[in-house]
C-alpha cells in the first residue's frame, strides 16, 4: 500500500517500524478520525515532532487545542481538503503551525514552556 495514492508527493505507509523517521520526512499528518475515543498517539507524536495536523473534531477530542492555532479541524471533506491545501500551498503558515504544535505539546504534555 505504501506510495499507492496516484498523487505525486503523497505517500501512505503502514507498519512503520520507527515513526520518528516518517515524521522527519512528513509535511502534514492527515488523521480523518470518525470515532471519538481511543488513542491519539500519532496526533500527539506528530505535534511533538512539529508536523502540522489536520484531523476531525473526534480526532482532537480530549486535547486542549484551538482550531487553526494548534491543529486544523474539519468534519467535512471540503473543509479537510481546504486545510490540507492551505498547509501544502502556504509554507509560511505551515512553518508557523509547526512551531505552534511543538509549543502546545511542550506546554500541555510535558509542563515545559
Amino acid at each position: 500500500m505504501a506510495g499507492r495514492t496516484g498523487e505525486p508527493g503523497v505517500t501512505i505507509s503502514e507498519r512503520v517500524p520507527d515513526i520518528r523517521r516518517s515524521f522527519d520526512d512528513a509535511d502534514i499528518l492527515m488523521a480523518p478520525m470518525t470515532i471519538a475515543g481511543g488513542s491519539k498517539f500519532k496526533i500527539l507524536e506528530a505535534m511533538a515532532s512539529g508536523v502540522p495536523v489536520v484531523t476531525t473534531k473526534d480526532g482532537a477530542e480530549g486535547l486542549q487545542v484551538k482550531n487553526n492555532t494548534h491543529i486544523m479541524l474539519s468534519d467535512s471533506v471540503s473543509g479537510f481538503l481546504a486545510a490540507l491545501e492551505r498547509l501544502a500551498d502556504d509554507a509560511s503558515f505551515r512553518s508557523g503551525s509547526s512551531g505552534r504544535h511543538v509549543n502546545w505539546f511542550r506546554r500541555y504534555m510535558t509542563g515545559k514552556r
